[in-house]
């Protein structure tokens, strides 16, 4: 019987063009560690932050930060909107994965005097932005711009909601306060407020950060989709300074499990040497570093998880500096440079969770996957090999070749790229192609003989992958190796035995 099988199947032909809609498993490095990250995103409240250049937060409503999060989410449902700047400057200010923080005058004045500039990142490349009113300043009752989530954000804004914001209280006494307004975005009815909270003083006896939330019941919202504001139209009311807010944020309360989504460090044009080199301007153990991870943790369920994807390689072919990291001095544009620094934003990020006081087993590193670019495949393959070498280096990390999910030419043919002449940037259908296809190869690499990519393992798959294998096509090769032998079916059932 086996020897018909074998004749039956006797075909060989060179390994296929990687495509998203079949990627190869074999692209990811340490699924082992993928899945345990999985399963507590299956089980409780975990959070990913990213790391990376302009692809990052690119165009003006997209970015990985909006493909990875809502493909994430559709998997494992958002339990949060990212952790965002009250009043986001530059690129920060962008709508982009469904909300945006903007603040506009009197909310613009400079750090005050009494708050230390600390409770913000240095750079202007980390998240920035407070919003301050100074002292003897008030803003009108019908202040139109704030924190906004709009109707497509995978929370779900018709749902039970909690906004949370966190702002400077200044020493006693002063008389500022604001009144808070959850209600219609822009251009919607600013009169229509879904929730308020009038009367937040911003003063105590002992200066430090305070944590505010304000309540939504669920409804249906407007079309133009949910502001948070610092002064309440509804109520004629408005705000009143001294006020300083830092950081801001939207819940869905009643989901115990899932992720959310949120950008660490984006810088245009830059390699991973550059976000080595800012997060050693930032210290690890800086006060800015250290509340940033208190926000984008504090409102998981258990002890603190992140996972921080690092999103570099575009930019390095072109960054001869010497490298920053553990060992040093090599050119940044090599791929053992490029490796040196990978590992310095690794063991900075594992330093600045420890100086937090969290535990170490519980931050994970996911290296890529950077999108296929003709003109610098040869390089990318290289770098992608350093991350495998970095996954088996470090524990909890895992990497993804993009160069093994897609090519420039599959892009290029279903207009993934931002333009014909502009390969470095992706569209926004690109940046949501890219994320499925992301966690498709992840949860391939995971559960191998799930055939039909439903997350479970069945008689089904068995059935789907005789098919394949009969018919010659994409999974029936299952080692990937360009034909179709015996051997596919010895490697498939061992896989299937195994489990997810």
């Amino acid at each position: 019987m086996l020897g018909a099988l074998a004749i039956a199947a006797s075909v060989s032909a060179q390994p296929a063009s990687p495509t998203l809609a079949d990627p190869d498993r074999q692209a990811v490095s340490r699924p082992d560690v993928a899945r345990r990250f999985f399963d507590l995103a299956e089980t409780r409240r975990v959070d990913i932050a990213i790391i990376g250049d302009s692809n990052t937060r690119s165009a003006i409503i997209s970015g990985h930060e909006d493909g990875m999060a809502r493909a994430l989410s559709a998997r494992f449902g958002c339990y949060a909107t990212r952790v965002d700047p009250m009043r986001g400057q530059g690129g920060w200010g962008g709508q982009i994965g469904g909300c945006a923080s903007i603040q506009f005058p009197p909310f613009n004045g400079p750090y005050p005097p009494a708050a230390p500039a600390q409770y913000e990142f240095p750079n202007g490349a980390f998240p920035i932005g407070g919003a301050y009113l100074s002292p003897n300043t008030s803003a009108r009752s019908d202040y139109n711009a704030g924190f906004v989530v709009d109707s497509t954000h995978p929370i779900g804004i018709q749902n039970t909601l909690r906004y949370h914001l966190t702002h400077y209280l200044f020493r006693t006494p002063t008389d500022g306060r604001i009144n808070i307004s959850v209600r219609e975005g822009f251009p919607g009815n600013a009169m229509n407020n879904y929730a308020v909270m009038n009367g937040v003083r911003t003063a105590a006896a002992q200066p430090r950060l305070a944590d505010v939330a304000v309540d939504v019941p669920p409804g249906t919202r407007a079309a133009s989709g949910i502001m948070c504001c610092l002064a309440n139209a509804g109520d004629g009311l408005g705000a009143q300074g001294p006020f300083y807010g830092i950081w801001n944020r939207l819940e869905n309360p009643n989901r115990a499990t899932g992720i959310s989504f949120s950008p660490l460090l984006y810088q245009g044009g830059k390699s991973a040497r550059a976000a080595c080199q800012e997060l050693l301007a930032v210290g690890p153990n800086a006060a800015s570093m250290r509340e940033w991870l208190r926000q984008i943790t504090r409102l998981q369920n258990g002890p603190p998880v992140l996972l921080v994807q690092i999103m570099h390689g575009g930019n390095d072919t072109g960054d001869f500096a010497p490298s920053l990291g553990p060992i040093g001095g090599i050119r940044s544009d090599f791929p053992d440079g490029h490796a040196d620094n990978m590992r310095c934003i690794i063991n900075t990020m594992k330093a600045a969770w420890a100086y937090a006081g969290f535990d170490a087993n519980n931050l994970y590193f996911q290296l890529g996957p950077y999108h296929p670019r003709e003109d610098r495949l040869v390089r990318e393959r290289e770098y992608e090999d350093q991350w495998s070498v970095l996954a088996n280096e470090y524990p909890n990390t895992f990497a993804i070749h993009g160069t093994m999910l897609s090519t420039d030419a599959e892009f290029a043919a279903n207009g993934w790229f931002t333009s014909e002449l502009d390969h470095a940037h992706l569209s926004v259908a690109g940046y949501r192609a890219w994320g499925e296809g992301t966690l498709k190869v992840l949860q391939r690499a995971i559960c191998p003989a799930d055939m039909n990519d439903d997350q479970t393992q069945s008689v089904d798959d068995i059935l789907l992958f005789v098919g394949d294998w009969f018919g010659q096509l994409g999974q029936g090769d299952f080692n990937r190796d360009g034909s179709f032998q015996i051997e596919d079916i010895f490697d498939f059932l061992e896989a299937w035995f195994a489990g997810c």
